[in-house]
């Protein structure tokens, strides 16, 4: 059961209570902010607060417009990652920008984000198309959470180079990762926009979003948007059930990891007691040898046919042969 409580802080034209509000990567609140076409001048403006800050290696441009592919919004399959969003820029370069939003750390993103790449790549030529024709394509990944630990940037370009030299192959695809701890922690000292922003979808405190708002039009909008949302009850509903199905999912993960955990030590010492059997076995099988060898010889020269020796003691004409 999801406590009911009030948040004066954010105050409607009727006082109302909702459920708890405290993670905006969450993929419904996320949809609802970013993949909006009434809404979309804020996708507009992270994605070029997010250009500003490396203009050198990406789009130099303003981007001024976003169109949005055509797809689900809302998904409530536990099995599928909801939080990407398909947009369309429309700049004189023309890329298409791929965004993805993702509140945990996930080993498997960049191998996601190269899946999603080809697919987008390959949807763009028609039959009989030239692959000169094809849009750049840019994936952008907005992280809860550093998947980058031992990088000190928050922004992290990555593309297609060349091993030996380290230079770019190909300027058609662009994955770009923001990672958004980090770069609240770094530009402390900054107040770039793609900071403002990252504060914002951090943030858990009212009044620094209030504090946003006060000093930048945009991010008014932002509030308003977001009170619309925390005071609509069918979508905070279902933005309750999704971090609930999150909640259990990660619950999962975390028991098949223990379950994996044990299995693996299980079958770690399976082995080990495997080749510790082993070790006896050829320790015992040695010592019998080492003892049929020893009654052969005495047998032998107590002057027992080789025949009789041979049938008691099971050795082998060849080992009866080396004791001559």
């Amino acid at each position: 059961m999801v406590k009911l409580m009030p948040n004066p802080a954010l105050p409607s034209a009727a006082p109302v209570k909702i459920r708890k509000f405290d993670n905006r990567f969450n993929d419904v609140f996320v949809k609802f902010l970013f993949a909006n076409e009434k809404q979309k001048e804020f996708l507009i403006d992270l994605l070029n607060a997010i250009f500003d800050e490396r203009k050198q290696l990406c789009i130099t441009e303003r981007i001024t417009d976003v169109t949005y592919a055509d797809r689900e919004l809302v998904s409530l399959n536990i099995n599928e990652k909801g939080a990407r969003l398909d947009v369309y820029v429309k700049t004189s370069q023309g890329q298409i920008i791929d965004v993805e939003f993702q509140s945990k750390v996930d080993e498997s993103i960049i191998t996601r984000d190269l899946f999603y790449f080809g697919k987008m790549f390959g949807a763009q030529l028609h039959q009989g198309a030239s692959y000169d024709q094809a849009l750049p394509i840019i994936v952008i990944d907005v992280l809860k959470e550093n998947i980058f630990p031992e990088d000190e940037d928050y922004i992290t370009f990555a593309g297609l180079t060349n091993l030996l030299t380290g230079k770019l192959v190909t300027k058609l695809e662009y994955i770009i990762f923001i990672e958004a701890r980090k770069c609240v922690m770094l530009g402390e000292s900054k107040n770039t926009r793609l900071i403002m922003w990252m504060n914002y979808l951090l943030s858990k405190s009212d009044q620094v979003i209030e504090a946003l708002a006060k000093k930048d039009s945009i991010f008014q909008k932002v509030l308003d948007a977001e009170r619309n949302f925390r005071g609509d009850t069918k979508m905070m509903d279902i933005y309750s059930i999704n971090e609930s199905l999150h909640s259990v999912n990660e619950t999962l993960n975390i028991k098949v990891n223990s379950l994996e955990n044990k299995n693996a030590l299980l079958e770690s010492e399976k082995a080990s007691l495997e080749s510790e059997n082993a070790s006896l076995k050829q320790e015992v099988a040695k010592a019998k040898l080492e003892e049929a060898l020893k009654n052969a010889k005495n047998m032998l020269a107590k002057g027992l046919p080789r025949s009789l020796v041979k049938e008691i003691t099971e050795l082998s004409d060849s080992q009866l042969a080396a004791l001559s």
